[in-house]
């Protein structure tokens, strides 16, 4: 589950505006309470984006350069973000990527066939 994030947009808007002149006060206090509105919308949305997204992370020992993570639940397109956290049969990290199967799961390559590194993966569901 992902820690939750506070987001606060403070637009340092009193309730009431100051200084309008009183043959505006009407208008004026609409457009004004309109923008109070839309800052608290979107306030509310992007903190309910933000927090909704599920981090999903693990890590794999590649074996002869490869490795491949069961997931039914990946989609096309998922963006999956690799970071080689220990060096097995080489001796300077390798390029990695990933290949996605939606609906299976996604393997992960390195650019060395002999590869046994540990790669950590993580990605927003």
């Amino acid at each position: 589950m992902a820690n939750p994030i506070n987001i606060d947009l403070n637009l340092n808007l009193p309730e009431t505006p100051k200084g309008v002149p009183e043959a505006m006060d009407g208008e004026m206090r609409k457009v004004y309470n309109a923008i109070r509105a839309l800052a608290r919308y979107i306030s509310t949305t992007l903190a309910s984006a933000i927090t909704s997204a599920t981090p999903v992370r693990g890590a794999v020992a590649l074996v002869a350069g490869t490795s491949t993570v069961a997931l039914p639940t990946i989609v096309a397109g998922t963006r999956i973000f690799l970071s080689v956290q220990g060096l097995g049969t080489v001796t300077v990290p390798q390029p990695v990527h990933v290949v996605v199967a939606a609906g299976v799961g996604f393997t992960v390559k390195s650019a060395d066939p002999t590869d046994t590194s540990i790669v950590a993966w993580m990605f927003y569901q």
